[in-house]
This record gives structure tokens, C-alpha cells and sequence, in this order.
């Protein structure tokens, strides 16, 4: 952990130095971790001061104590979820909470640097289709080029869904991690399924029906403002079904105790054959056929065949 957190120190006063402001993002993604466990821990000198002085002292050197007052924000993320865990609090709710602090810092600064930022991807997405353009012809590269077209034309649309499932899966791995680790230094942390039981609110389900009346009414009535909305919260939402089906099977795989070859080659054969993409649907008619009931029973009924006083 002293690694972890020397790295992001080290980046954030390279980006302080340098003036690289694309590298906020990253920070802000990857610093939960060490801050959190640090403030857990109750070594707040670690999870806030080192970093604090550590920027400060870069923004004085470089000139820039704006980017280093901004830098320092990074480190609210995971001081907020160390504070919901020293309450008490869940893994959904310590993700749900990360999750949208980061989304609406980036996200909001983006939407506020929007020309710029559109400006860059457009010269982005202009380049790699140059690129594309060199390599031998063929259907798979006018597909190519059409999709990088299609990305292009409809950036804004998207861009802000898909900032929020990477902010997402990204605190997901980490925050699942840090429970990880710290349950076993402390059992009453978190039980045995509980990353297994990450299940959205079940009157989500009407956000995603009236997002698919907005989907249906833009089709037929194109309106910029609404396409924005519904687009991105289309997207939104599948990641957040897409973390419910993985949930399921992460549920299936401690209850059956699979073997870890047996889980490997579950996760291969769900990347190969891109069965991913049936995830968030699994995710979403969890609401109504709750799979993990459903596996519940069918492990029930083995243990009884095998010892039927249970």
C-alpha cells in the first residue's frame, strides 16, 4: 500500500509539474484505494496530509497552485468512502457514492469545456480514420471507418454514458478490492456474499422504461436536448445492470464454490464469445425473476440430496 500511494503522489505532482491536466482523471480513478485504506486505518497523515503538502509544495514550484488545489479534490473520493465504511456502510452504498462524486466532478467539468474538449476528439477521431484510410481496403475497414464516423457524429450523445460506466467498473474493481482486503483483517466488515448481493433499487426498472419511451420518442421526433439525455442515460444505465449481472454470477460462483480454472474459464468464454453484452440484460430481468433466489433453491435442493436431514 505505501507503493500504491507513493505512485499516486508521484503522479499527481508530475501533472502539477507538467501541466498535464489529462492526467486528473486517472488520479482521481485510481486514488480512492490507498486513501481510503489509510483513512480507515486512522492514518489520516498518509490519506490526506502527505498528499496535501506533497501538491502544494509541486503548484508552488511550477507556479500553478490552482491545478494543485484542484489535484487535492482527488482525495475527497476516497476519504468519503473511508468515512461510510468506519459507519457501517455497504459495498453498493460506498460504490454508489464514489461513483457519483467522480462522475460529477469529471462529467461536470467536461460538460463546462465542452467546445474544447469536443474540438480535440473530432481531431481524434479525424486521425485514426486517416489511419484507417492507408490500410488495405476491405469490408472490415469500411466498417471500421463508418463506426469511427458514427462516434464522431454522435460524441456528445455518448461520451458522458461511457465516462460514467469506466468510472464505474473502474471503482468497482477498487472498491471490491478494498472490502476484500480489509474483511480479512475484519470479518464484521462485510459477510461472505456481499459483493454477490449488489443489486440496484428495484424502482430503477421505471427510469429505464421511461428512458426507452425517450429512445422511441427521439427516433420519431428528433430532438437534440432529448437524444442527450436518453442516450446517455440508456448507457448509463446498462452499466449499471451490466455491474448487477456480474454481481449475479460472482453470487452463483461463491454459492456453488466453483473452482478458480472452472471461474477463468467462465470469464474467457464470456470475452471470446463477447456473451458479455448478455450481462445487463440479466441484470435488468433480475427485478422480476431474482436470480439469486433462483440459485438459492437449486443449491438448497443439491445439499438435500446429499444430506436430506438439512
Amino acid at each position: 500500500m505505501p507503493v500504491y500511494l507513493f505512485a499516486c503522489i508521484l503522479l499527481g505532482a508530475l501533472i502539477i509539474l507538467g501541466g498535464v491536466t489529462e492526467g486528473i482523471l486517472l488520479l482521481l480513478l485510481i486514488s480512492v484505494y490507498p486513501v481510503a485504506w489509510y483513512w480507515v486505518h486512522k492514518q489520516y497523515y498518509r490519506a490526506f496530509v502527505l498528499p496535501l503538502i506533497s501538491w502544494l509544495l509541486a503548484g508552488f514550484i511550477a507556479g500553478d497552485l490552482l491545478l494543485a488545489l484542484v489535484l487535492i479534490f482527488s482525495l475527497f473520493p476516497g476519504v468519503l468512502v473511508g468515512m461510510l465504511i468506519d459507519r457501517g456502510q455497504s459495498l453498493g452504498k460506498s460504490l454508489c457514492a464514489v461513483t457519483a462524486v467522480i462522475f460529477l466532478f469529471s462529467g461536470g467539468s467536461s460538460a463546462l469545456m465542452w467546445p474544447v474538449i469536443r474540438e480535440n476528439w473530432h481531431l481524434y477521431f479525424q486521425s485514426y480514420q486517416e489511419q484507417l484510410t492507408q490500410n488495405t481496403a476491405g469490408a472490415g475497414n469500411e466498417h471500421a471507418l463508418a463506426l469511427v464516423a458514427w462516434f464522431d457524429l454522435n460524441w456528445a450523445y455518448v461520451s458522458f454514458g461511457m465516462l460514467f460506466g469506466m468510472i464505474l467498473l473502474s471503482q468497482l474493481l477498487l472498491v471490491a478490492l478494498l472490502f476484500a482486503r480489509l474483511r480479512k483483517e475484519t470479518s464484521s466488515i462485510v459477510h461472505r456474499y456481499e459483493f454477490g448481493r449488489l443489486r440496484p433499487p428495484e424502482p430503477l426498472v421505471w427510469v429505464v422504461i421511461v428512458a426507452s419511451l425517450g429512445w422511441f420518442w427521439d427516433d420519431y421526433y428528433p430532438n437534440d436536448a432529448l437524444r442527450l439525455l436518453v442516450w446517455n442515460g440508456a448507457i448509463m444505465l446498462a452499466f449499471v445492470y451490466l455491474v448487477n449481472g456480474i454481481s449475479i454470477v460472482a453470487f452463483a460462483a461463491t454459492l456453488f464454490q466453483m473452482r478458480r480454472m472452472t471461474l477463468v474459464f467462465i470469464v474467457f468464454t464470456l470475452i471470446v464469445f463477447n456473451l458479455y453484452q448478455i450481462l445487463p440484460v440479466v441484470g435488468l430481468f433480475d427485478t422480476w425473476i431474482d436470480f439469486r433466489s433462483w440459485f438459492g433453491q437449486i443449491r438448497h435442493k443439491q445439499l438435500k440430496e446429499k444430506e436430506p436431514d438439512l
